[in-house]
């Protein structure tokens, strides 16, 4: 599927089996860009003016409601490939230990924060699991730790 945004053409990726569904909305679809210039998906929108809906191309892929407590994952971190292999519904703090790492974090590995004293910190969801010497300790740590969390994970 195409996607025309003024900084250029995007391509993203549905099962054939879900073409229908997704051309049965009749409008274009376009990249939502977020604050800072960080793409936050695929949308498009319905209705008139006062009646307006934004709809995500993954939640009417996988036919999620947004009025649940769960949310559509990109399993791969890939906003462009909403095929339903890479598609899957997790609780909200599931997703957001799902994030790729910050800018600020200076370690270059999510969950893991260099201090001040150059010891690494394993933080996962506002848990802190210690403080570590060597990068590679926090890395197994915090990986130990993210399975015993979250055994589906698979980034």
């Amino acid at each position: 599927m195409r996607l025309y945004q003024n900084i250029g053409v995007f391509y993203t990726i549905i099962d054939l089996e879900d073409f229908d569904l997704v051309n049965s909305y009749n409008t274009s679809w376009y990249l939502m860009v977020k604050k800072g210039g960080r793409i936050g998906g695929v949308v498009t929108k319905t209705g008139n003016n006062k009646n307006r809906e934004t709809h995500r191309l993954h939640n009417v892929v996988m036919r999620h409601s947004t009025t649940s407590n769960l949310v559509v994952d990109h399993i791969d971190g890939n906003v462009f490939n909403n095929r339903k292999s890479n598609l899957r519904i997790v609780t909200v703090k599931e997703n957001a230990s799902n994030k790729s790492s910050i800018s600020k974090n200076i370690s270059g590995y999510t969950n893991i924060y260099k201090e001040k004293d150059d010891k690494y910190a394993v933080r996962i969801n506002g848990k802190r699991y210690g403080r570590y010497k060597s990068l590679n300790e926090a890395i197994s740590i915090r990986d130990k730790e993210i399975k015993n969390i979250f055994p589906l994970r698979s980034r």
